[in-house]
């Protein structure tokens, strides 16, 4: 019982949703944390992260490791580019405020301000404030320097331009640096959200998609109010359906994965607990045996996703369901992907093709319940949302 109580408190104390976690890699990163401390017993480590705090967040970012890199998703900072050269006119005297969620060990807000003054921004007048849980994402980040595997893979010009070697890395250069405030902070913690309305673009990747839909709901509300009116979020591709669901707009291109704030929207309601009669319902049924093939396909399309290459995705997850037999992750996947490309109907089918494989896929009804919310149609969204909670409660028994 010691994995459940560690999987209690970081649902209770940061939104964290079990599910979303692989269990091979919860339970490697909690074996990681007992090394680190010469803890050999499970339920020993389990009660120190009931009482010491810093242990926890340690253990919090050990599990939730945000891939980062410089200028990940291209074409999200090519429309900061051109949104900021917009909204600073050289007759203006406005500063151009951004927001960095969850940012990790810096790569990101870094690649913010470059591709701003590599637009023609003045650095005077941009400010990014960035923030992470991790006290260690937000020291090496203030330290500046980065291992070359990262750096190199920058073309010449542009390395040359914003980083000096430094013993074996290669140390961002002042001029960036200067831009960003860094602080460490919980994005679901009651404090955060400083500055409500007054920023022109948040940025928060890959964090929605570990929560819970309660956490998910209070966090995008967040960072919705954090931006000005016309302000852009940006989101992973697996988030976008989200982000609309609180009624910001898609915005182009697809592969930005961004969505605006055209007006005030309409917070979404808390989902409500699942009822907890008992039920009777026929077993699931059984899983296709999946070829090795299609299973690599499911991989690089997703690693292609994540890279924002929304077309290459699509194909590889298109020749694989051809192939056959797919699974539900495959229909799951391919749905994000039309998603994130704005295709609401295509969207919809891949899901119901998921959950016709295999009716108690949670994430095809999470994401189904959030397409629905998008909608205004609630009604339909609760009841998804409700069906989901059973299936994870059924498993939970199980």
């Amino acid at each position: 019982m010691s994995l459940e109580r560690i999987q209690a408190r970081l649902t209770d104390l940061r939104g964290i949703d079990p599910a979303s976690l692989s269990r091979v890699g919860m339970t490697a990163a909690v074996r990681r944390r007992m090394k680190a401390l010469d803890v050999s017993d499970l339920e020993a480590y389990a009660d120190r992260v009931e009482v010491d705090t810093l242990e926890f967040d340690r253990l919090v970012a050990a599990i939730l490791v945000h891939e980062t890199s410089f200028f990940r998703y291209p074409g999200s900072f090519e429309l900061l580019a051109r949104e900021g050269v917009a909204r600073t006119k050289p007759n203006s005297t406005s500063v151009l405020r951004i927001a960095c969620v969850a940012c990790s060990t810096g790569e990101e807000p870094a690649s913010a301000v470059m591709a701003l003054v590599e637009a023609g921004v003045a650095p005077e007048r941009i400010h990014v404030e960035a923030s992470d849980v991790s006290a260690r994402a937000i020291e090496y980040a203030r330290r500046g320097v980065y291992r070359p595997r990262g750096v190199l893979r920058l073309p010449d010009a542009q390395r040359r331009r914003w980083f000096e070697l430094d013993g074996e890395g290669y140390r961002l250069l002042p001029s960036v640096r200067e831009r960003i405030r860094l602080s460490q902070a919980n994005a679901l913690a009651p404090s955060f959200g400083i500055g409500a309305g007054q920023f022109d673009a948040v940025f928060c990747r890959n964090l929605l998609i570990y929560l819970v839909p309660e956490a998910r709901v209070k966090l995008l509300e967040t960072l919705v109010r954090m931006l000005r009116p016309g302000g852009l979020l940006f989101v992973g591709h697996a988030e976008v359906a989200a982000a609309r669901a609180m009624g910001l707009t898609m915005e182009a291109p697809p592969e930005a994965f961004a969505c605006r704030r055209v007006a005030q929207p309409t917070p979404l309601p808390a989902p409500k607990p699942a009822p907890t009669l008992p039920r009777r319902r026929p077993p699931p049924r059984p899983a296709p045996a999946v070829r090795p093939v299609v299973q690599d396909a499911l991989a690089r399309a997703s690693r292609l996703a994540d890279a924002g290459d929304l077309e290459r995705a699509r194909r590889v997850l298109q020749e694989a369901i051809e192939q056959g037999p797919a699974s539900a992750d495959h229909y799951h996947l391919l749905a994000l992907v039309e998603s994130a490309c704005g295709d609401d109907d295509a969207c919809e089918a891949a899901l119901r093709r998921a959950l016709y494989t295999d009716p108690q896929h949670d994430p095809s009804l999470m994401q189904l319940a959030l397409l629905h919310d998008a909608r205004g149609e609630r009604g339909r969204a609760r009841r998804l949302r409700e069906k989901a909670a059973r299936v994870k409660g059924d498993g939970d028994d199980a």
